[in-house]
């Protein structure tokens, strides 16, 4: 966006460093207390509002609070975790499967608060975490164009859930087969490059609202054009990763019963991101094969401290009982 010619401004902790232009300001704090900050944020007089992080209604209602009558219009991050498939594919629905690509018009889940009774909750978001209420609270702002975007699962440098790095430790551990659960071989869910994501939000930030094309309230899908089966993405991974060994798609039958995924794959997790390439001409600055190649170098450079932190490590078998499957399929 400086690039472009705008000129910025970060609310932020001041816990990482960005490497920004340097005409790029700052306000230092905690998003709990931007309202601490109205007044330089009225003397910085901003044109736009980028939310990156609203995981709550109260997240959403303080930014409200702070910024209106000082701007009109705000682009705020959201999440494909918005959709009932979401539900049904955790089994929390059930005797329904949604049609997949999800468009912006999809049913929404009807149970709020996904994480509140989860063991783990990603990132540590908090028990009220809600992207379907911060969608709310902004869409019912009064006089404030409101742009969402619902962001699918992304990956690349930095990313704090090393989603890939499981399968990449297997492929530079010189694993010779790795063992997929056959039903998640094939569901397809939905990924965007963080480059590519990036992208997309600075495109949403900088369209011009009076624009035939937009209106006061816009909900876009940010994703991938073409959705991958997981097979097919860890195909790619293996010729990125110089893996020649084979990937080995197992029916449940043939698993042991305590590590079958307790999802409803039949339920793809796929949306469709065409409308935010017809009116703000969306496409990928970075190729997929380019995105896997900067994203295995750099989880190669990075590890976890933990294997178990990588997002993939749940879905792999114990490399004992995966020799054994695979020995079973040698008889």
């Amino acid at each position: 966006m400086v690039f472009a010619g705008h000129t910025v401004k970060v609310f932020h902790r001041g816990q990482t460093k960005a490497d920004l232009p340097t005409t790029v300001t700052y306000l230092q704090g905690n998003r709990q207390d931007i309202h601490q900050y109205q007044s330089q944020i009225e003397a910085f007089a901003p044109d736009v509002i980028l939310d990156m992080i609203p995981y709550t209604a109260a997240d959403a209602q303080t930014v409200l609070n702070t910024i209106t009558g000082t701007c009109s219009r705000i682009v705020a991050i959201s999440s494909q975790d918005v959709y009932r498939a979401r539900d049904v594919i955790w089994g929390l629905e059930t005797d329904i499967v949604d049609s997949t690509p999800l468009t912006e018009s999809s049913p929404l889940r009807s149970q709020l608060y996904p994480y509140q009774n989860a063991p783990q909750r990603p990132l540590g978001v908090p028990s009220n975490y809600d992207k379907i209420l911060v969608e709310r609270t902004y869409l019912n702002a009064a006089d404030m164009a409101v742009t969402l975007l619902r962001l699918p699962m992304v990956y690349g440098p930095g990313d704090p859930l090393h989603r890939f790095y499981a399968y990449l430790h297997r492929m530079d551990s010189k694993r010779p087969v790795i063992v997929l659960d056959a039903r998640l071989a094939q569901w397809q869910s939905s990924y965007g490059y963080v480059e590519n994501i990036d992208w997309g939000i600075a495109l949403a930030v900088m369209q011009n609202p009076e624009s035939e094309s937009t209106t006061s309230h816009r909900i876009y899908n940010l994703s991938e054009l073409h959705p991958l089966s997981e097979k097919e993405r860890l195909n790619l991974l293996a010729q990125s990763a110089n893996w020649p060994g084979q990937i080995l798609a197992a029916m449940p039958d043939q698993l042991p019963p305590d590590r079958l995924i307790p999802f409803n794959f039949q339920q793809d997790w796929t949306t469709d991101s065409s409308l935010i390439r017809q009116e703000l001409g969306y496409q990928e600055p970075v190729s997929i094969t380019t995105a896997l190649e900067r994203t295995l170098h750099w989880e190669r450079q990075n590890p976890p401290t933990d294997i178990q932190n990588s997002a993939s490590a749940m879905v792999l078998l114990d490399p004992e009982i995966e020799d054994r499957v695979v020995a079973a399929f040698s008889h």
